[in-house]
């Protein structure tokens, strides 16, 4: 069976001032779900360590680096 990621609390905000919600792994990886402008295609943008980190601490989520 595969856990699925869940969708945290938080937001990102990009320079463009696009909001998107931040996912989290079983690992503790952040990231958000963009649309490829070419392919029309989503894909997962992950989140910098530092980021992660600190969003694992405020949901009790223990970060494994792999």
């Amino acid at each position: 069976m595969k856990i699925q990621d869940q969708q945290t609390k938080f937001n990102y905000t990009d320079i463009k001032g696009k909001v998107y919600p931040i996912y989290i792994t079983s690992i503790g990886r952040c990231y958000i779900t963009k649309l490829s402008s070419k392919t029309k295609k989503k894909y997962r943008q992950y989140l910098k360590e530092e980021l992660a980190r600190i969003i694992c601490q405020e949901l009790n989520v223990k970060y494994k680096n792999i």
